[in-house]
């Protein structure tokens, strides 16, 4: 009661659905793992959840970055906001580095629909429906840093191959033991071995433990007595799968695929 009137009642309710969908994110779904992991444990966390290798010495950037990045903040000249579709060097540096590859592409596209459409139809899906929509989407999206941005022009002209071959290796190898692996593994199951990315989507097969009732269970046991992060497929929305991320240290991910055998094992249904 107040002023000797009854309060009205706020009909406004959210939604309900939304909500439960909202609350069933990686990060989410993370933080509930890792806060299974005993912290004074003998041995030391390997996260095998997380989706950016950036914090892992073997993935870390060259030194020409870092450098081209610091030229660009102390020059004073990429502060304060810049357009949504970016600042012109970076826009002039990425369009003159792919320019060929983009001309190629562009002709057969353009050959396809005007065999298929015509040309008049061709230059109007062009105008109105990729530039448009390519500028509605980052008018709406986040812009990176402006000094990234400026700092770009150096980074793709100075940064070689080599950089890109070692990463590539450095990937490749893990691949390989990360699926050599999860063979050795009897409750886990890998359809196809990873190409051309950083994690793995791999299907638990609860039959085979014993005490074990869901991917979210299984990672949470797994994090609390293995010290090993695996993000839980329900998170992605494949529910008792997993996905193993495998762009760490190759040492480390053998070690961290030793624990999860282990692990495994110790929950394996007895025959």
């Amino acid at each position: 009661m107040e002023n000797g009137t009854a309060a009205e009642k706020w009909q406004f309710r959210g939604n309900e659905v939304l909500k439960t969908a909202s609350a069933i994110t990686i990060r989410g779904v993370l933080n509930e793992v890792m806060d299974n992991i005993e912290e004074s444990g003998p041995r030391p966390i390997i996260p095998l959840g997380h989706g950016d290798p950036s914090a892992f010495p073997c993935f870390r950037t060259v030194q020409i970055a870092e450098e081209a990045i610091v030229d660009a903040a102390r020059s004073a000249q990429f502060n304060g906001y810049a357009s949504t579709v970016g600042i012109p060097p970076a826009r002039r540096e990425t369009t003159l580095r792919f320019q060929s590859s983009w001309k190629e592409f562009g002709r057969k596209t353009l050959q396809i629909w005007m065999e298929s459409k015509g040309p008049t139809v061709v230059k109007l899906h062009f105008k109105v429906g990729h530039v448009d929509c390519i500028k509605g989407f980052l008018n709406i999206s986040s812009d990176p840093a402006t000094f990234i941005q400026g700092a770009l022009p150096q980074i793709l002209g100075k940064t070689g191959d080599d950089f890109f071959s070692k990463i590539v290796n450095i990937l490749r190898e893990a691949a390989d033991i990360c699926y050599d692996r999860i063979k050795e593994i009897p409750c886990i199951t890998c359809p196809s071995k990873p190409e051309g990315s950083m994690f793995v989507m791999v299907k638990l097969n609860l039959s085979l433990l014993e005490d074990i009732k869901d991917d979210i269970d299984f990672c949470a046991k797994l994090a609390k007595e293995e010290s090993v992060v695996v993000l839980p497929g329900v998170a992605v929305g494949l529910k008792n799968w997993l996905r193993i991320t495998f762009a760490i240290e190759p040492s480390s991910l053998e070690e961290a695929l030793v624990r999860i055998k282990a692990f495994s094992l110790r929950h394996a249904k007895k025959q």
